[in-house]
């Protein structure tokens, strides 16, 4: 039984039918949990607090304590603006030679056992 649908926002195509292709539950959620991550606050009109501050981060060298704050800034934003999933946990990995951080979220739908996983890249760029 599907719950939970989003628009995918590629806009990908059904090859048949021409129809956007929606996304369901996990992937509808996954989706969700990039785009909160993403957005920084104060981009979307009328929903100003929508989002995180990952992007004043990006750009100080990586410690310890950065890698708190953007755990800390992770979890705010889902917990305020995913009311579909629970946050089992957050993790924070950064790669130097890469220069990018990846972001474990592992998560529960609201109403079910299983635990998905989703990892968002975070990349510095010019």
């Amino acid at each position: 039984m599907k719950v939970y649908a989003d628009l995918d926002l590629r806009f990908t195509a059904h090859p048949i039918t021409k129809d956007l292709v929606p996304k369901y539950d996990a992937e509808a959620i996954k989706n969700s949990i990039r785009n909160l991550i993403f957005t920084m606050r104060g981009e979307r009109p009328f929903a100003p607090e929508l989002g995180s501050n990952l992007n004043q981060v990006l750009f100080e060298p990586i410690t310890p304590f950065i890698q708190g704050i953007i755990q800390r800034e992770v979890i705010n934003a889902l917990s305020s603006y995913e009311p579909r999933a629970t946050i089992s946990s957050v993790a924070v990995n950064y790669y130097p030679t890469a220069n990018a951080v990846d972001v474990q979220v592992e998560f529960m739908i609201n109403g079910s056992a299983v635990t998905h996983k989703t990892n968002v890249v975070l990349e510095r760029t010019r």
